[in-house]
């Protein structure tokens, strides 16, 4: 076997694209691809499966790229608008990331991955990084002739609170090994060093059985092709080779729900008990490692084959389908996928692949298999008592409906017209609820935050609601607490800097931390509200604040501050508007010009504001804003994408 560290993919050949699935799609799931990797800054190719944490992000790894040349560690939300790099590795750290990441069995807020090169020796590393990506460790760097080369397979969470993997080559007889160590670095221990004739070249990693036992496969081509599927014990005893029969490369190993071991192997799927008796189930599907739904279906992906020739995503139920289903035929967007999909917590697939993107150097997916699009009306008052209609896709008459995770009453379900309607509940003010649909045969879908249960101040017959509930949804304010928006209370100055940088940055922006800029600002040992946010405002030029070395946080903010404010935000603080000409009767062009009044007139031409009067067309510069106003100013004036 060569040292080649690229991993062996499932091909399915373009002469034979029809040999690899014979079945006829079902109604198309939504497809959306919510993240394209750009070399430079977030990576190069994604091969790996991604993973959903106890914190709800997806994280995930890309071979090559980033800041660093070598590989990202990247993690995500379920709409891709909140994409954050981790880790760029650098070489010295590792490279060549073609696996993802895992928590172990007791989360601790780091994810510890695998990298195929780089480290001391160029043979590979184990990392963990804090999932905020504030801290990065090597915990340890593979030394060949020792502890094994190129671990190239996914981490296993040990039961016993360690973490599991293999080594593909090397160790002391060169074939491999297996090993673990404990979640910070130490401990570090060869389980068993492959020899040819056992666990050599062990290239699906290892998985822990509910047994306590891993379970691995490995392909060994130096003489005849051969392939088997094994198990130990963690402390490298009580080795069995549990099905010897395959002559094709295996790709992973997974234990779904039935407690059977399902994986690939080049050309089949297949599955087999833990016994070591075992039965073999084959389809010629030319496939990647698979992965469990909730629907205990297995999930896969094709890397060629399908009607574009760029791959497929399919499932299938053992015992009950004759032939995968095809849920959908990958095109340019995402395609030649290495990684199965994964189902997330909101019942969609998500995925990830080499190819296809922005920049075709891959892709982030998402798939929804019972896509939720809408409830209306999608805001309504909060206690609830009034019709609302979803409308769906992918649902059957047997379906089920969740607002806001309660089960609503008046439940009316037609697929027909893809509709359910229902009576809404009662919900605390000021929250947005998700809506979730689920199938009798486990299939559900989710629609993030469709629902808003109206502020218990600001009524669906307020005139400014709309804007209210935008910037709400948008996530730029929460309101001012217990379920109130206080949408007739002045804007303060420091209230306006969160505003304006969340409108502008999106709404998981942070701003660097003070160093104490202004001197009735504390930064610390009692830091004052939002000081981070206003000297990240002075930073960006938007306010020099209000004189002396002053900021002046609990001064409302006037309208004509707020012109000035609003424009340098959106513009930048090297832009300047165009001359007044004299639109408003009570701000002055001339003879004496009126405090902004060329900021005031652009944002009038921009229609961002239509004045506070208009007849005689009036903007009262020197009124404060209210936070209902406010609303109005920011929907108008930033692009908020929702």
């Amino acid at each position: 076997m060569g040292s080649s560290r690229v991993p062996w993919s499932t091909w399915c050949v373009a002469s034979a694209a029809s040999l690899c699935f014979a079945a006829a799609l079902i109604a198309q799931p939504d497809f959306k691809v919510i993240h394209s990797f750009d070399d430079g800054t977030d990576g190069n190719g994604s091969y790996a499966k991604l993973y959903q944490s106890s914190d709800g992000f997806f994280y995930g790894t890309a071979y090559s790229g980033g800041e660093g040349a070598a590989g990202t560690v990247f993690r995500m939300d379920f709409d891709g608008k909140h994409f954050q790099v981790l880790h760029a590795f650098a070489g010295e750290d590792g490279s060549d990331v073609f696996v993802g990441v895992i928590e172990p069995i007791v989360p601790d807020g780091y994810v510890y991955g695998t990298t195929c090169g780089g480290g001391a020796e160029d043979a590979g590393t184990v990392f963990r990084v804090r999932a905020d990506g504030s801290a990065f460790e090597v915990l340890h760097d593979f030394s060949p002739a020792t502890d094994g080369v190129y671990p190239c397979s996914s981490l296993t969470a040990g039961l016993d609170g360690r973490i599991y993997g293999a080594a593909s080559q090397g160790g002391a007889h060169g074939f491999g090994t297996i090993y673990g160590l404990n979640t910070d670095g130490s401990g570090f221990g060869v389980v068993l060093h492959c020899g040819l004739d056992d666990c050599g070249y062990p290239s699906a990693g290892v998985i822990q059985g509910s047994d306590g036992l891993l379970y691995g496969a490995r392909y060994n081509n130096v003489m005849v092709p051969t392939a088997s599927v094994f198990r130990l014990a963690t402390d490298g005893e009580d080795f069995l080779t549990i099905y010897p029969g395959f002559t094709s490369y295996p790709t992973s190993l997974l234990q779904a729900s039935d407690g059977l071991l399902y994986g690939a192997v080049q050309e089949n799927l297949f599955r087999i008990d833990t016994s070591g008796g075992g039965y073999l189930s084959e389809f010629g599907v030319g496939v990647n490692p698979v992965s469990e739904g909730a629907d205990g279906r297995i999930y896969g992906s094709n890397v060629g084959g399908g009607q574009n020739l760029k791959g497929t995503i399919f499932r299938l139920r053992y015992g009950e389908d004759l032939f995968p289903e095809v849920l959908r035929d990958l095109a340019a967007d995402a395609w030649a996928p290495t990684s199965p999909p994964i189902q997330g917590a909101d019942g969609a697939m998500f995925g990830a692949t080499p190819r296809g993107g922005d920049h075709d150097q891959g892709a982030v997916y998402r798939m929804a298999l019972v896509p939720v699009y809408t409830i209306t009306p999608s805001e309504g008052p909060a206690a609830g008592g009034f019709s609302a209609e979803v409308y769906a896709w992918n649902f059957d008459s047997g379906a089920s409906l969740r607002i806001g995770g309660i089960v609503p009453a008046d439940v009316v379900v037609d697929p027909f017209s893809r509709t359910i309607t229902a009576t809404v509940p009662a919900f605390p003010p000021g929250t947005l609820q998700d809506v979730q649909v689920y199938n009798s045969d486990g299939t559900f879908g989710t629609g993030h935050g469709l629902f808003l249960a109206d502020f218990a101040d600001m009524s669906g017959l307020d005139p400014f609601h709309w804007a209210v509930a935008r910037v709400f949804r948008a996530g730029v304010t929460a309101g001012c607490g217990n379920g109130n928006f206080c949408g007739g209370d002045a804007v303060r100055r420091d209230q306006m800097a969160v505003f304006l940088l969340k409108a502008e940055h999106g709404s998981d922006y942070a701003p660097p931390p003070c160093e104490g800029l202004f001197s009735d600002v504390a930064c610390g040992p009692s830091p004052s509200f939002a000081v981070d946010w206003i000297e990240q405002l002075f930073r960006e030029q938007i306010t020099g604040g209000c004189g002396g070395g002053n900021f002046c946080p609990d001064r409302p903010v006037t309208r004509a501050q707020m012109a000035v404010f609003l424009l340098r935000t959106l513009h930048g603080p090297g832009w300047t508007p165009p001359a007044c000409v004299g639109v408003f009767a009570d701000v002055a062009c001339t003879p004496q010009p009126a405090f902004a009044v060329d900021w005031i007139e652009q944002l009038y031409e921009s229609n961002i504001t239509g004045g506070c009067s208009l007849s005689p067309l009036e903007y009262c510069p020197d009124q404060p804003v209210l936070r209902k106003q406010m609303a109005v100013f920011l929907v108008n004036t930033f692009p908020f994408t929702l």
